[in-house]
């Protein structure tokens, strides 16, 4: 117990943590998204991935102050049968037996249905592939905007832009 005690003190505490904001558009033609230091979320759609950047890089919640009160905003459109793809860092860092890290754009390059759980279950299928156990906890979240999808007349005008 006095081990375990000890080696707590030495550990650094952290206290910040990554997030990702999206705020999908009324008509669901585009999305706006925040990325406060989480892994880069991906626009999958017609076998191609899209890696979300940012423009301008943030820093994570809890270190905002070294960077300013202002969080960049940025605006992606989302076609009809594009699927958005947010996952923590658990899953790009799990390892293979080899050491190398998961990366998820391979398994969703294929062509997949517009279904948010398909695209889930090709990401997970293959991560599990790769590894045999995950060393930190995992979450992924798919959003899907159906193909057939039209935009509702009553909100095709864009709302103002937000700064958060």
């Amino acid at each position: 117990m006095q081990d375990l005690k000890a080696r707590e003190e030495e550990m650094p505490f952290e206290d910040f943590v990554t997030a990702v904001f999206v705020e999908i558009l009324p008509d669901r033609s585009a999305f706006r998204m925040a990325n406060r230091g989480h892994p880069t979320p991906l626009l999958v759609h017609d076998g191609r991935v899209t890696a979300l950047e940012p423009k301008e890089p943030s820093l994570p919640l809890g270190l905002g102050d070294l960077a300013g009160p202002v969080v960049p905003v940025d605006r992606y459109d989302l076609p009809p049968g594009a699927t958005l793809v947010l996952f923590t860092d658990g899953i790009i860092e799990a390892r293979d037996r080899t050491g190398a890290f998961f990366d998820p754009v391979p398994p969703l390059t294929c062509p997949l249905p517009p279904n948010p759980g398909a695209v889930l279950d090709a990401m997970l299928a293959a991560l599990f592939r790769h590894t045999d156990e995950l060393g930190d906890d995992a979450a992924a979240l798919a959003i899907t905007r159906l193909p057939d999808e039209e935009t509702p007349a009553a909100v095709r005008s864009e709302p103002a832009p937000r700064i958060w």
